[in-house]
């Protein structure tokens, strides 16, 4: 393969990466929510004697979801793709952290200092 296509490979997979890297963090963002919503539910029917919760069983589910989470990280997907797939994690990793930022400071400034 020649210089040109792995420079192509390697921006095409760090822009695919940094898209699946915003998406993933919105999704995330979502289910959290939701997820703790529906903890919250829990413990307040729980608290007012509503309902009967199998804490046991909630914890035996969340930790088959870090098994599981922690198999992921030791696959080697990523590393065994080559070029796309290594600026594919890359860009990924930039997508969860960086990503859009809105500055709330400058976008909602109604009001400014007369001169």
């Amino acid at each position: 393969m020649d210089l040109l296509g792995i420079a192509t490979l390697g921006v095409g997979g760090f822009a695919l990466g940094t898209i699946v890297g915003l998406a993933l963090r919105a999704v995330t963002k979502i289910v959290m929510y939701a997820i703790g919503l529906y903890l919250l539910s829990l413990l307040v029917l729980s608290g007012f004697g509503l309902i009967i919760v199998n804490w046991e069983g909630v914890e035996t589910g969340l930790s088959k979801i870090i098994s599981w989470l922690i198999f992921l990280t030791q696959t080697d997907i990523f590393t065994s793709t080559g070029v796309l797939g290594i600026s594919g994690l890359a860009g990924t990793l930039y997508g969860l952290t960086k990503g859009t930022v809105v500055n709330t400071n400058e976008e909602y400034r109604f009001f400014r200092k007369l001169e």
